[in-house]
């Protein structure tokens, strides 16, 4: 029976240290933006309305594309398994983010019926998508953490979570990102995988020794 091996990719190496600058430099700025407080004008209640929905869905759309593009270009060598991530980071954002918000019942600012408001999943997700992006292209990871601050100051200017809220769901966020890009195997969807492969690759046992006549 031939063995299944699971191969991830390596991270490049040419971005090293944008690897930890980034997320700390947009880390560094989200942290006095989530405390400025409410700004006062409608127009920015709008703006940040417009980045926590429409921009969010778009973030999340382009680094599919980006990560599933790269992967079919570099097809045929070791890096291609880098599509494993674009499978990863949903279900452990889904793991941290969803899970964490039924355990701990924080209230929103806004006072919605239902108790999730930590961490902040938009934060989580723009900071965790930001990491992954920063692995394949540095120059779009600039863009991206970005968004990720912004996305950051929006959940607070919409009043959709407190500022620690969103402090704590970046964290999570780059930590998520590095867990699924720099784990041997993986987080959560390349295990699976395998765990499911090597279930299938199992010969067989023939429990019944009855005679044959």
């Amino acid at each position: 029976m031939k063995k299944y091996t699971l191969s991830l990719p390596h991270p490049p190496r040419h971005n090293s240290i944008l690897r930890w600058w980034l997320p700390a430099l947009a880390f560094t700025v989200l942290v006095p933006l989530c405390y400025v407080g409410i700004l006062p004008g409608q127009p920015w209640h709008r703006i940040a309305d417009f980045i926590g929905h429409t921009i969010n869905t778009a973030i999340i759309v382009a680094t599919f594309i980006v990560v599933g593009v790269t992967a079919y270009r570099r097809r045929g060598t070791p890096s291609a398994s880098l599509a494993w991530w674009m499978l990863d980071t949903p279900l452990v954002m889904v793991l941290l983010g969803d899970i964490w918000k039924l355990l701990v019942h924080a209230p929103r600012p806004d006072h919605r019926a239902a108790m999730d408001g930590f961490p902040s999943g938009h934060t989580m997700a723009a900071f965790a998508l930001a990491y992954v992006v920063t692995e394949i292209d540095p120059r779009l990871g600039v863009l991206w953490y970005i968004i990720a601050a912004a996305m950051g100051w929006s959940r607070v200017e919409c009043g959709a979570h407190y500022p620690y809220q969103v402090i704590i769901g970046a964290l999570m966020g780059i930590a998520m990102g590095t867990a699924v890009c720099h784990l041997a195997k993986g987080v959560l969807a390349p295990r699976l995988y395998h765990w499911l492969r090597a279930r299938r690759q199992r010969p067989k046992i023939n429990l019944d020794t009855r005679p044959e006549t």
